[in-house]
Parts: C-alpha cells; structure tokens; sequence
C-alpha cells in the first residue's frame, strides 16, 4: 500500500508516517497474524511504428 502513488509519493514524512500508524493499527484488529496477499500484474508490449 505504501508504494502507491496516492500513498507514499504524495504525502510529506509526517503525513506518511501518521498513515503507517494508522494502516498497521487497522491490519492489527481486522488481518490475520499470516495471510497471503495476491498480486496482479500486467504487461504491455508497445512497438514503434
């Protein structure tokens, strides 16, 4: 989640670090200790013309 651009790239270090917090307090009360966390990934081949 951090990597996200609406996440880690747009907020200052303060705002980052209040968001960790606030994530890890979240992930702490509604996760599992161990989950599996799927990942998507798409690919694009673009060609010159």
């Amino acid at each position: 989640m951090k990597s996200c651009r609406g996440v880690g790239a747009s907020l200052s270090e303060e705002e980052l670090a209040r968001w960790d917090a606030e994530h890890r307090e979240l992930l702490a009360r509604i996760a599992p200790d161990h989950f599996n966390i799927r990942h998507y990934a798409a690919l694009s081949l673009l060609q010159k013309k």
